[in-house]
């Protein structure tokens, strides 16, 4: 079960250009999988990170949270699992930052992936060639998501 990047959250906005493939997403899950939970997690990092652009861009704190409300929404409405922070994420994260030099969120979500199922769904060019951990595009995953 992959670990959702950042650009996933902002996929789930309709005017995001990644809006087409994460929307195909959720629907083959909600399609073909009765425990969507064990289909895709969202880490909090990534949750966290959008925050972070959010407030980089000026965004106003109410659009923040209704915008993590929404997510969240959909998040329940999906059944997607939203996974526990640990201390093994931020080891390994920080490792991947120190010794890759990656930049500093794709590392963390780079280490979340590798302590869940060292794989992550995102078409960030950053996580390749991360030692043991294996990325699928957004567009790669839902065309596996048809097939079943």
């Amino acid at each position: 079960m992959p670990v959702a990047d950042t650009e996933f959250l902002f996929g789930m906005r309709d005017s995001d250009p990644k809006h087409q493939h994460v929307k195909c997403i959720l629907d083959e899950l909600e399609r073909t999988a009765p425990d969507r939970r064990k289909e895709l997690v969202i880490p909090p990092m990534a949750l966290f990170e959008l925050v972070i652009v959010c407030m980089s861009e000026n965004k106003a704190v109410n659009v923040i949270i209704e915008t993590l409300e929404l997510i969240k929404d959909i998040a329940s409405s999906y059944k997607l699992e939203v996974s526990h922070f640990n201390f093994d994420q931020l080891i390994k994260g920080l490792t991947i930052y120190r010794d890759l030099r990656r930049g500093f969120f794709d590392s963390l979500l780079a280490g979340s992936a590798l302590t869940h199922d060292n794989v992550i769904l995102g078409d960030d060019d950053a996580f390749l060639n991360i030692p043991n951990l294996k990325r699928i595009k957004l567009a790669q995953y839902s065309s596996e998501l048809r097939r079943r």
